[in-house]
């Protein structure tokens, strides 16, 4: 047994008052001989040993009732496994509040985080003046500690504290905590987990150990806020079915929604919205547990950058109601269309021509001047021929960066000048060369494309039926992606007549044939113009169409070209950002990582526009499997925790269960119920010694 309040155990000497007392109230009798009075001699002998033995006890229970009421003062503990300190040992405490968007259910008593909240900070306000607080949250990729000897300055963080869209990586949280406690010089060394336990939200590896530092002594208190099976629909995916973006077309996207839920769903509505307007809208029924794919279609009105989002109607989770899509369609695409004759370059222009209305801005250029363009003012760069003067280490750059680069050769295009133009882009070469141009007697084919491929989205009525006829070929380069690229158009011979190539952030398409009459009569068929057109179009959207990351995320933007001085970032909630050059990376990128909120990030370099990058969040958040308390003890032992782990609810008398593991189980009130108890004992003995001396007088 010990005493949390050993001080008071000095009143013990009060023990003595009721002895010193007993002592002065003792007075000698003179005996005085009575003959007449012989015979009561032997009846007061008998009471006046009652007397004294009643006065004895009553001695002995004043004593003990004092011991008691001081002892009960002095706080005594059975101890347990774990207790045993001090009441005046100094404490760490770590505080890890989980702020995850699940922790936004809200029950009767309120949110679960902000339940979260109002325990944590009662708790700190029974921190003493030297304990130690750290809080740490959950919705941060990197770790976010405060430390404060104040329960005050505790509670206005905690006060701040909001839910967050990230993921919560428990184990690194967990860990964090036990590595600062294992730091501390502190005798009590405890841990406060305030978390709904969703079971995604701990890493189901067997995991490495937390620290190497001894942790028998850390205790770990589990605030388990799970509201059940919350009515929730989340939206997991939107994505565009299309890869070719012009305005006023037609466009489809698809939203995968799954019901979270234990009961079924009768009328889901799903929006889809672009640019703030509603575009598009769906209702569903779902099971339990369902997923379903939802599919909109509508027409690209506007360019510029398109914030498009799908959202439900609001449940228990409202977070992942919501997914973002961001699309750039540009105004003008700037193309730069470059040969090394005329011939070489007329189909193409042709072709890529449109008119006043046409979203095309072309320029032709011989290529020979090649090399005095600034590339990154163009999304496209055709090039049709060879110059053995191209400084293709320039093209190279712009391909990494973003460009996107479509080769054929010219009419006077030898087979080494081809290979060796794309073995300075570091793409296969060619194997072999097919017929001769300008001779008609060889003539080949392509088979059928692969109709899968975004150049063929909404160009036939019905892609299962569509079907090409090919055009008379009469002479080509042989050329193979060799698994590092993928056949769009093949060749009878499995070569291909269109390759597709990622270089970079940027692409490259390769044509094995020269667009002129001497070596195909493709140029005059009515399949020459699209495929070429939508080709462009297909390029100048690049890499751009997958740049969706999860909440917390680091995204790698792409500024697309040198000398920009800084860059002005549009966040999600109309918050603005300004990063200067030196935040870029040698090669140029920009690694950003401030990107808890869900929604479009758009970068300008002034009024520029220059990239940009969506967020959503983790949607293995809105599962709503719990991790047990068996399971999370396992978890804990997996990484080596040696420590004393405890779980309560929030229904819980958090103080009272946390001191007794603490310190141990207080016996002050059974001291004072024992005390009482004598007390009443006391007084009868007491009235009744009182009358037993009252007859004695009286005989």
């Amino acid at each position: 047994m010990t005493f949390l309040n050993p001080a008071v155990l000095f009143g013990l000497a009060a023990s003595l008052i009721p002895v010193v007392i007993h002592l002065l109230n003792l007075r000698k009798l003179k005996k005085v001989e009575f003959s007449t009075l012989e015979f009561l001699k032997q009846i007061q002998k008998t009471k006046i040993r009652n007397i004294k033995l009643k006065q004895w006890i009553l001695l002995f229970l004043r004593v003990l009732i004092i011991l008691l009421l001081v002892a009960s003062f002095a706080r005594p503990t059975i101890e347990t496994a774990t207790a045993g300190a001090s009441s005046t040992a100094k404490t760490s405490a770590v505080f890890i509040i989980d702020n995850s968007y699940s922790m936004s259910v809200i029950s009767g008593e309120g949110s679960s985080l902000n339940r979260s909240k109002e325990m944590a900070k009662k708790l700190a306000d029974e921190f003493r003046e030297g304990d130690e607080i750290f809080v740490l949250t959950t919705g941060t990729r990197q770790i976010d500690l405060y430390k404060s000897t104040k329960s005050d300055k505790v509670r206005e963080y905690i006060d701040a504290i909001s839910v967050s869209g990230i993921k919560p990586d428990m184990e690194n949280t967990i860990g964090a905590a036990i590595k600062l406690l294992s730091e501390s010089d502190n005798f009590n060394r405890e841990v406060y987990i305030f978390s709904d336990m969703q079971s995604e939200s701990f890493s189901d590896s067997t995991g490495n150990p937390f620290v190497s530092a001894p942790t028998e002594n850390i205790r770990i208190y589990n605030i388990n806020l799970s509201n059940g099976a919350p009515f929730d629909l989340g939206i997991i995916s939107l994505e565009s079915l299309d890869q070719i973006y012009q305005q006023n077309s037609p466009v489809g996207f698809k939203a995968a929604v799954k019901n979270f839920s234990e009961r079924k769903v009768d009328n889901a509505v799903i929006s889809l919205y672009i640019n703030g307007s509603r575009r598009a809208r769906q209702s569903a029924e779902f099971a339990p547990g369902e997923t379903k794919e939802i599919n909109f279609t509508t027409t690209l009105n506007e360019n510029g950058m398109l914030e498009i989002f799908a959202e439900l109607e609001d449940d228990d989770i409202e977070w992942d109601n919501r997914r973002y899509l961001g699309l750039f369609i540009p105004e003008k695409i700037p193309v730069l269309i470059c040969g090394n004759e005329p011939d070489d370059t007329r189909f193409i222009k042709l072709a890529l021509e449109g008119g006043e209305d046409s979203d095309l801005d072309i320029k032709t250029i011989n290529i020979n001047r090649l090399n005095s363009v600034k590339l990154s003012d163009y999304s496209v760069i055709l090039i049709a021929g060879y110059s053995a003067g191209t400084n293709i280490s320039r093209l190279n750059e712009y391909i990494e960066a973003g460009g996107s680069l479509f080769l054929t050769p010219g009419k006077n295009t030898n087979r080494q000048d081809f290979t060796n133009l794309l073995g300075e882009l570091s793409l296969p070469v060619v194997k072999s060369e097919k017929g001769k141009p300008g001779e008609s007697k060889n003539k080949y084919s392509f088979e059928q494309p692969d109709f899968q491929h975004p150049l063929f989205s909404n160009l036939f009525e019905n892609i299962s039926e569509a079907e090409v006829e090919s055009p008379e070929i009469y002479s080509y380069f042989q050329i193979t992606p060799e698994g590092r690229g993928k056949t769009v158009i093949p060749m009878r011979d499995r070569s291909a007549y269109l390759s597709e190539f990622d270089k970079g952030d940027g692409k490259i398409f390769v044509v094995n044939s020269s667009p002129v009459l001497s070596w195909s009569n493709f140029p005059v068929k009515g399949f020459f113009a699209p495929l070429f057109n939508r080709s462009v179009h297909y390029l100048a959207l690049g890499k751009k169409e997958n740049r969706s990351i999860s909440a917390g995320e680091k995204m790698n933007i792409n500024p697309g070209r040198k000398g920009i001085a800084g860059l002005r970032i549009e966040a999600p909630g109309r918050r603005e950002e300004f990063i200067g050059r030196d935040s870029l990376t040698n090669r140029g990128f920009l690694i950003y990582t401030n990107t808890s909120d869900p929604g479009n990030y758009i970068f300008y370099s002034g009024e520029e526009f220059v990239n940009f990058g969506t967020v959503n969040l983790d949607a293995s958040e809105s599962d709503p499997g719990k991790i047990d308390m068996e399971n999370f003890n396992n978890y804990l032992r997996n990484r080596n925790f040696a420590g004393r782990i405890f779980h309560y609810s929030p229904e819980d008398n958090l103080s009272e269960k946390i001191y007794q593991a603490r310190f141990g189980s207080e016996l002050w009130r059974h001291f004072l119920i024992a005390a009482l108890l004598l007390a009443l004992v006391e007084m009868m003995i007491a009235r009744s010694g009182k009358k037993d001396l009252a007859e004695l007088n009286q005989d």
